[in-house]
């Protein structure tokens, strides 16, 4: 039965991920005119403006990430994020209806209704998900398209590259080293913020299908955990246990994907590419998920997909340039290196929270 939930899980988190790739790369085969993509060429040949771009996104992620490492142990971290929330949806929202306007009516792009409908949508939507939370996903997934056409059109592939390697690796020490990002996963879940998408379900087995040792530790569990269904709870009353199972994927996670597919079709003047960034990245989103089921633990979501991203773009120079020993061999090798670190993290940090996988 939890398996079976797990499989929903996965088919609900790739959906949405999907989603998210897709639309953007349609919003920018469509919306991006020809005069952007020989703009982004003449940058990728000088390198200077995208590359002062990097180097400020680095520089702003490492001052942040201090910043909220020291912060989020404290009440104010809560307010923190909250607010980091409403600018994070306001400024990607915006750039995402002002595109896609934009792009419905040429010529029109700074005119007064295009920029207005542009700011008070977004306002509009941030209000409404304090009433309805079910909007939250909707709404991470929009901000999300808005972000990766941002970054994705302002860099050149290489650039874009190698931003989604710094942030594969600060991903990897946010979660596993400093572990600050666990914290602002859990306060992002319990405040309801659209700095995330998940999934959430919920089914009732009998008591007889578990050990007692295993029952035991899932009553422990459930003393910590706020039973909102009066059916649930009637159903627990009567010998039953519910098997709760959730998932969550950050916004960036599904940001960066699209930011480098978006680049790659920019620079390379390329659908290709793009939707090989996209495929490959689903995929690594799947062995995510898998690692999250077998490990039982908080994961970081860029470094696979980062990896896998590499396994496509090396079968593709394979293909292309089967000559260029060192271009496929750098994508595979990296990719690999990469996903065994991965695993080997998840493994050490199983075992030294001494958790075992319910059977």
């Amino acid at each position: 039965m939890e398996r079976r939930i797990e499989y929903r899980q996965l088919i609900s988190i790739l959906s949405l991920f999907l989603i998210v790739q897709l639309l953007g790369l349609l919003i920018a085969f469509f919306a991006v005119s020809p005069s952007v993509i020989a703009q982004a060429s003449q940058t990728s040949s000088t390198g200077m403006p995208s590359l002062f771009y990097l180097i400020f996104y680095i520089m702003y992620f490492i001052g942040l990430s201090v910043f909220i490492f020291f912060i989020i142990r404290h009440k104010s971290g809560r307010l923190f994020l909250m607010a980091a929330e409403l600018l994070t949806l306001l400024v990607a929202l915006y750039f995402l209806l002002w595109i896609t306007l934009a792009s419905i009516f040429p010529g029109k792009a700074t005119s007064y209704p295009v920029v207005l409908a542009s700011l008070l949508i977004p306002i509009f939507l941030i209000y409404e998900k304090r009433k309805i939370p079910s909007l939250r996903n909707g709404i991470a997934m929009a901000a999300s398209v808005g972000v990766g056409l941002f970054l994705g059109i302002f860099f050149n592939f290489l650039l874009a590259y190698f931003f989604m390697a710094f942030l594969a690796l600060y991903d990897y020490i946010a979660v596993f080293v400093t572990k600050h990002m666990q914290s602002m996963a859990k306060t992002a879940v319990e405040e309801n913020l659209a700095l995330l998408i998940g999934t959430s379900d919920t089914e009732i087995m009998p008591n007889r299908y578990y050990s007692k040792k295993d029952l035991q530790a899932l009553r422990e569990q459930l003393k910590n955990v706020k039973i909102r269904s009066s059916k649930v709870r009637e159903l627990i009353k009567s010998g039953n246990m519910p098997v709760m199972l959730q998932s969550a994927l950050g916004a960036g996670d599904l940001a960066m994907p699209l930011m480098l597919a978006v680049s790659a079709y920019i620079t390379f003047q390329s659908y290709f590419i793009g939707y090989v960034i996209a495929v490959s990245a689903a995929f690594g989103l799947v062995f995510t998920m898998y690692m999250l089921k077998t490990y039982k633990i908080a994961l970081p979501a860029i470094p696979p997909l980062f990896a896998f991203i590499g396994i496509g773009l090396g079968i593709v120079l394979l293909i292309a340039q089967p000559l260029n020993y060192l271009g496929y061999l750098s994508f595979f090798a990296s990719s690999l290196l990469i996903l065994y670190i991965m695993i080997f993290t998840a493994k050490r940090q199983m075992k030294a929270q001494g958790m075992r996988v319910f059977k």
